[in-house]
């Protein structure tokens, strides 16, 4: 009886929060390329697909594009395989937190507390007193530079199915704007 969320965002704007979030440069450290395939397995085989053969040729906009693409592989997988996942949308989450986490307990079958607990929740940074805290980001680079974009644009160009960095994944809980 568990259903699944998937919440993820356009390419470009997560890789520009990736990019504040763990550095910012262009190139990344060997031990940030390490972590991500150590975390991701099946991006050795996306990369590999590209005749990367040194990692120094490995840029960002690689890096988060395969990244992204395999989570978006994965939940596509996963939708096919008939696990109950609702994809949603995280500008959607942003916009409006409360419809959205609405809709999210009915999709679960949870009836949650108080809407003013929900909106103290919604008030903080989840990631309040860490390295990627966003008071300790926002001085950092906060869009994706021309190049990266049009290097993760290609990227994301040759996916047999996706193609595009604000691909819709089929079943994303639609939300009346």
């Amino acid at each position: 009886q568990a259903k699944s969320l998937f919440l993820y965002r356009n390419a470009e704007s997560w890789t520009a929060s990736m990019l504040r979030a763990f550095g910012g440069g262009e190139i990344p450290s060997q031990q940030a390329v390490l972590g991500f395939w150590m975390w991701s397995l099946p991006l050795i085989s996306k990369i590999s697909a590209y005749q990367v053969t040194d990692m120094s040729e490995i840029n960002m906009a690689l890096l988060a594009g395969f990244t992204w693409l395999n989570g978006i592989d994965r939940c596509l997988a996963r939708m096919e395989a008939g696990q109950p996942i609702l994809p949603v949308r995280y500008g959607d989450l942003r916009a409006d937190p409360l419809t959205v986490t609405q809709k999210l307990f009915d999709f679960c079958g949870v009836q949650p507390g108080s809407g003013a607990a929900l909106e103290s929740v919604f008030a903080k940074d989840a990631q309040a007193d860490t390295s990627i805290a966003q008071e300790r980001t926002q001085h950092k680079i906060r869009k994706v530079s021309p190049e990266i974009s049009a290097d993760l644009r290609a990227i994301i160009a040759e996916h047999p199915i996706i193609q595009t960095v604000d691909y819709h994944l089929p079943g994303t809980l639609a939300v009346e704007q």
